[in-house]
């Protein structure tokens, strides 16, 4: 099959399918049916010009038909950095602060807007041909040095959308953490690769340089991200499930309960569970159970053995075995049995408490 077909294929399937899920009630796939929107219709407003042989326009039919309002490159950066904060925050809402990230979008539409203009001064108010071959050049000039507020737009949510998704991977949801990733990554290559036609838009040999390559070596990922999008959006495969807590929640309590752990030695209570730990440090049990198995990643017997082997390593290097045994030092860190604590140490250490004192005290 010809590529180009291909390349329709995809642009028209992502249409279809965008369109559709604007319907859908929750706000993360309706943010990314806009970023699959407008990236197959800016697609679209660049390989148009494999359909119409623009040589042949006039300076009236260019004012028409050569500036559409399709390529809206501005929101594509604040959509992409919503998104990502909507994946990881619940009940995430676009509020009249965050809505003022795509104002900077007329200059977008500005091309569009004034060549109607200027169209219409011709028609009512007899503007002649050569003022508007003079409009048309200005608006030329214009359109072609967009793509550097547009380039540098995305650099800065890019950089915003990565510094997001680094805060909130501390408790985060793996599925949610990988496709959030994946979105980010498919766009920052998008990026890399339009750098070299930043550059080639400055360059006086742009029209030679565009005739032998097109825009193809760009056009071609953005397809295939296109139909990634799409497919993710038809299937329905991917559920997210947003972060009950802010990182700077889990920040804030992880660092708590370290604290508290440290100073009031919970950790040497043998029966210790998490409803002593929420009782203790005014933490809800539900909040610590978060903590362990998304922040720390670990379950609540290990995050508290942690602690006990770290104070046994302790006294035993400020010569606890002059007047306590192995054994004795187990219970007094808070574990029941010798067996456990010889467990445990060996789990975290990789060494028995025995090999452990031979080699380090």
């Amino acid at each position: 099959m010809d590529a180009s077909i291909v390349m329709w294929l995809g642009l028209a399937q992502g249409l279809i399918v965008g369109t559709v899920a604007l319907s859908k009630r929750t706000l993360p796939t309706r943010l990314l049916a806009f970023i699959l929107l407008i990236l197959c219709l800016s697609t679209f407003d660049t390989l148009l010009v494999l359909l119409v042989d623009t040589r042949e326009f006039s300076v009236i039919n260019w004012l028409w038909y050569g500036y559409l309002p399709f390529d809206q490159i501005m929101v594509l950066g604040p959509l992409a950095y919503f998104y990502v904060q909507s994946l990881f925050t619940q009940n995430f809402q676009l509020t009249p602060r965050h809505k003022r990230h795509f104002w900077p979008a007329v200059l977008d539409s500005l091309d569009f807007v004034l060549s109607k203009i200027v169209l219409m001064a011709y028609l009512i108010w007899g503007l002649s041909e050569d003022q508007l071959a003079v409009w048309d050049a200005r608006l030329v000039w214009y359109e072609g040095h967009m793509v550097i507020p547009q380039f540098l737009s995305l650099v800065y949510y890019m950089y915003r959308s990565w510094q997001f998704v680094r805060q909130a991977k501390l408790g985060a949801d793996h599925k949610t953490l990988r496709w959030s990733r994946i979105v980010l990554g498919g766009m920052t290559a998008v990026l890399a690769l339009w750098f070299p036609y930043l550059i080639l838009f400055l360059s006086p040999y742009q029209n030679e340089l565009l005739a032998t390559v097109f825009f193809f070596p760009i056009y071609y990922p953005i397809v295939a991200y296109i139909y990634l999008l799409t497919i993710t959006l038809m299937s329905g495969s991917f559920s997210f499930r947003p972060n009950p807590y802010t990182p700077q929640e889990l920040r804030t309590n992880a660092q708590r309960l370290g604290d508290l752990m440290e100073t009031e030695k919970l950790y040497t209570q043998p029966d210790l569970k998490v409803a002593n730990l929420a009782e203790r440090t005014g933490i809800p049990p539900k909040l610590i159970s978060y903590l362990l198995n998304h922040y720390f990643k670990q379950g609540f017997s290990t995050y508290i053995n942690q602690y006990r082997i770290r104070e046994a390593q302790r006294q035993l290097t400020n010569g606890v075995l002059d007047t306590l045994t192995l054994e004795g030092l187990g219970y007094e860190v808070g574990f029941s049995s010798r067996s456990t604590f010889y467990r445990a140490f060996k789990e975290i250490t990789g060494e028995q408490p025995t090999s452990w004192v031979e080699r380090s005290c």
